[in-house]
């Protein structure tokens, strides 16, 4: 899924086919966040004031992650996560540039994705972006909400290097990987609000128009990518001889 895309790194192809490959990376990032954002956002507006809202968030999540990144994992990887791509970057699994452009083009698609979405709403396209925002639980400080998306964002990405890039992995697709978001969502749902995803959250923030809690969905699922990066190239990846 999250593999080793590195454009032009074949030294037969042209100028021309590099860029080919980049645009259908580009819009294969930003088409699988988009889908990832816009389910997130309806499932949450349908589901809102229902005690099973969470478990149906995370299931959605996981069932969304299984398919668009089987997907588009032969395309761009299949990251639809900018955690996912900066992690990669930390283990040097992709180069910088390639990272930027995942980068934005996943926030790009988060964000449209909450717009189209709310306008499927109707008159009440503004009350429900404004109602779907990333919450921390009562009593959750900064600290406790940042250190609970590093974790569950850490596990995510140990469970990315170890059952889709490294090369020892099984041939699974997406699916060990979105039973580990559906995991984490539940586990880190009712203290941080469970975005895992910058681009998620970023999406979900730029539509309410509420910053409060944006520490943790940002700062948090790239502290435990960026760890899990580190521990991935530096201990545990297999050695070539």
């Amino acid at each position: 899924m999250a593999g080793d895309f590195l454009i032009g790194a074949n030294a037969g192809m042209t100028s021309s086919n590099c860029l080919t490959m980049k645009a259908r990376a580009l819009v294969a990032e930003f088409i699988g966040t988009f889908a990832l954002v816009f389910v997130v956002f309806l499932t949450v507006t349908n589901f809102t004031g229902n005690p099973v809202q969470l478990l149906a968030v995370a299931l959605v999540v996981g069932l969304e992650i299984m398919i668009m990144g089987t997907a588009f994992g032969p395309i761009s990887g299949g990251h639809l996560n900018p955690s996912v791509t900066f992690g990669m970057l930390v283990a040097r699994k992709v180069d910088l540039a390639t990272g930027i452009a995942y980068i934005i083009s996943q926030c790009l698609g988060g964000i449209v994705a909450v717009f189209i979405a709310s306008y499927l709403l109707g008159p009440n396209s503004e009350a429900a972006r404004t109602a779907v925002s990333i919450n921390w639980g009562s009593g959750v400080d900064a600290t406790r909400a940042i250190l609970a998306e590093a974790v569950a964002t850490f596990f995510f990405l140990i469970a990315i290097f170890m059952t889709a890039v490294d090369s020892r992995a099984p041939k699974v697709g997406g699916l060990y990987l979105g039973l580990t978001l559906t995991i984490g969502i539940l586990a880190i749902g009712p203290i941080s609000g469970g975005a895992i995803n910058p681009a998620v959250g970023l999406g979900m923030t730029v539509g309410s128009n509420h910053w409060a809690t944006a520490l943790s969905w940002s700062v948090g699922p790239l502290l435990g990518a960026g760890l899990a990066g580190l521990l991935y190239s530096g201990m545990l990846e297999k050695q070539e001889a």
